[in-house]
């Protein structure tokens, strides 16, 4: 029997390098929107979904259409940090409390920029890695509780996965957050 798993690991480093935080959680909560981009992709035909703006669109099939990489600074799509702490929900369509990129007081936190690896097979297991760093120049510490997945596709933004997560970043410290997808056969 074939399975199908998602992980968020998540590693906390203070100012001075050193690793105060590892931990690997597995994530059950894809949303709607991934269904319906991925059910386009793969029937090459329309459908009706809601952008993270909760404009409902139209999904046609696209070469990019499940693109996450992002480059540093982007706040929109790739790996993207949240203050939410309400229960993931399937018709969930965007984070509850997005941290935006920059840096002063708020929930600010800098966006590296968002990566995938290649597909790396051992044995009868497939392994995709997306992974993205942030820094916390606030001023203060900042509390993560949700960690979400978003793509760009044909201009707009999709809420792919949405995993409730809580994380304490101090001032000067970073986190390193990677998704890793895994099917077995």
């Amino acid at each position: 029997m074939a399975t199908f798993k998602i992980y968020i690991d998540v590693k906390v480093t203070d100012k001075d390098g050193k690793i105060h935080k590892h931990r690997r959680v597995r994530c059950h909560s894809f949303v709607r929107q991934m269904m319906d981009v991925m059910a386009c992709q793969m029937g090459q035909d329309t459908r009706s979904t809601k952008d993270y703006l909760a404009a409902s669109i139209n999904c046609t099939p696209q070469t990019t259409a499940f693109d996450v990489s992002s480059i540093s600074g982007a706040s929109l799509f790739g790996i993207l940090l949240g203050s939410g702490q309400t229960p993931v929900d399937i018709s969930d369509y965007k984070m509850e409390g997005l941290f935006s990129n920059g840096t002063g007081g708020g929930n600010t936190l800098m966006y590296g920029a968002c990566c995938t690896g290649k597909v790396a097979i051992v044995g009868s297991t497939a392994t995709f890695v997306i992974d993205r760093t942030f820094v916390n120049h606030s001023g203060g510490t900042v509390d993560v509780h949700e960690i979400g997945l978003y793509n760009y596709y044909n201009s707009k933004y999709f809420l792919l996965e949405r995993t409730l997560h809580d994380i304490s970043i101090a001032d000067g410290a970073y986190v390193n957050v990677t998704y890793t997808i895994t099917i077995t056969v």
